[in-house]
């Protein structure tokens, strides 16, 4: 290491070393991102900072997850500094990396005392989305045979997970958003609506955040 720069070099080892490809014969610069090869062993230079270093020797974890990646630690450093908070998550990723294991160690830690529950967004029919989240009164409606809770007031006082919510109909990320900005629900059918003490985690693998993606701006 001279100064910020640092070299990589080859003491004479006998399988060699590579760097991105290219055999090291003299002393050359690395960079974030850089492949080293050596042998039959590869390594990735990542650079930290030196309190995220002395973390990961250790290894990093948020509930059950544990890593020492530099790039993953920081996904679990900040869950863990949101997971005391009660704002509103937002998880974006691709299907399968485990979106609703962290927002499980979220609820875990945030010591919320209610319920987690988790909803799969894309999976609820639009005509039934009300009804769903919010719930209904008997009769409120063709085939409301009796009254039924809904998915946000079951999660008073713990943490409603709101899975592939980037397929929410503008319509229904209306009334949705109703509720994200008062935390009061009203059951289908119901005259009067009760206040709910809720914290909301979504998750989605689309870019919501993008206008094209047909998500509200707010």
């Amino acid at each position: 290491v001279k100064g910020d720069t640092v070299f990589l070099t080859d003491l004479g080892s006998s399988n060699g070393t590579w760097l991105n490809g290219e055999k090291v014969t003299s002393a050359v610069e690395v960079h974030e991102g850089d492949v080293i090869e050596l042998g039959r062993t590869f390594l990735t230079w990542r650079e930290v900072t030196s309190q995220v270093a002395a973390k990961l020797i250790a290894g990093v974890a948020l509930g059950d997850l544990r890593t020492f990646s530099p790039q993953f630690a920081d996904v679990l450093l900040t869950g863990a500094r949101a997971a005391k908070t009660s704002e509103p998550v937002l998880l974006i990723g691709e299907t399968g990396t485990g979106k609703d294991v962290l927002a499980r160690a979220l609820h875990a830690l945030s010591g919320r005392k209610g319920p987690f529950v988790a909803v799969d967004s894309g999976a609820i029919p639009e005509t039934l989305f009300e009804s769903t989240l919010f719930g209904h009164e008997k009769g409120a409606f063709t085939g409301a045979t009796e009254s039924r809770v809904g998915e946000i007031v079951r999660a008073n006082k713990g943490t409603l997970f709101l899975d592939e919510v980037g397929n929410l109909s503008p319509s229904s990320q209306a009334r949705l958003l109703r509720v994200l900005e008062t935390k009061h629900v009203t059951a289908v059918g119901a005259k009067e609506g009760q206040t709910v003490d809720v914290r909301f985690i979504a998750a989605t693998n689309r870019g919501v955040l993008e206008a094209e993606d047909g998500f509200r701006e707010d």
